[in-house]
């Protein structure tokens, strides 16, 4: 029996389109609550060299946050575990250790998080979670890899900033998983010691926008294929005619 090196294309292809089926599902049952802009964030980072951390001010990007069946725990509080995070305007879930890649959801585990969380601070779960980083991304298979156009891309923008990156943020190449050693976070962390916050919010928005483009490139064919299948709903004899056009051509016969 011959052994292959390498996995098949089209195997990996129908991998992703399974995995990506049964994300679908899960997102469908989910209602959204809000949507938080790109802001700045306190995060425990791997910083300058990769082995020591420290916790600094970061950039992520903007967050659609979602709630699942009755997450409403008593008035002005929703049930902790039943918020789920995705990053704004896309299928991809928060990209982070301990959130889960198809539903968004967060195991914390022995992280404290009380199970109530108010409506005001619907992000209080990511947020102590971005206070305790242990870059554990197999727990709940979180990555976010980059590919040579999207490297590209971040060049292009730190370069026209003239944004001096540091060591880790230098490891940001192709086919790096750009969440394992906190290298995306170590760019942002970059960009706001060298920039004016506001300046700095907009750089990151930029750089996001190259980093998610793919994500929210899929969302408007999925948004597409959805309006398609309510037409064929709507017209399933595929005629496009109207109960007007009916009256219309009755009244010139007469």
């Amino acid at each position: 029996m011959n052994r292959q090196k390498e996995v098949p294309a089209e195997l990996l292809a129908y991998m992703e389109r399974v995995k990506t089926q049964a994300n679908n599902k899960v997102f469908n049952t989910l209602d959204i609550f809000c949507r938080v802009p790109v802001r700045a964030v306190r995060m425990r980072i791997l910083r300058k060299d990769y082995e020591k951390e420290e916790f600094c001010t970061v950039i992520i990007p903007a967050v659609d946050v979602y709630t699942t069946g009755k997450a409403e725990l008593k008035k002005g509080f929703f049930k902790r575990d039943a918020l789920s995070f995705f990053v704004s305007g896309t299928h991809k879930a928060f990209p982070y250790g301990h959130v889960y890649d198809g539903s968004g959801t967060i195991c914390l585990g022995s992280i404290f998080v009380p199970s109530a969380v108010p409506e005001r601070s619907v992000t209080m779960p990511l947020e102590t979670l971005f206070l305790h980083n242990d870059r554990n991304l197999s727990h709940g298979n979180s990555h976010l890899v980059v590919t040579a156009e999207t490297v590209k891309g971040i060049e292009s923008i730190i370069g026209k900033y003239k944004i001096n990156p540091s060591v880790i943020t230098l490891d940001i190449e192709k086919g790096v998983d750009i969440i394992r050693n906190d290298e995306l976070w170590n760019l942002s962390a970059d960009v706001v010691e060298q920039k004016p916050l506001p300046e700095a919010l907009r750089i990151m928005s930029a750089i996001f926008d190259v980093i998610f483009l793919e994500e929210r490139k899929k969302e408007e064919q999925r948004n597409k294929e959805a309006q398609r299948e309510l037409e064929d709903e709507d017209d399933p004899d595929g005629y496009g005619l109207e109960e007007e056009d009916f009256e219309e051509d009755f009244e010139e016969e007469e």
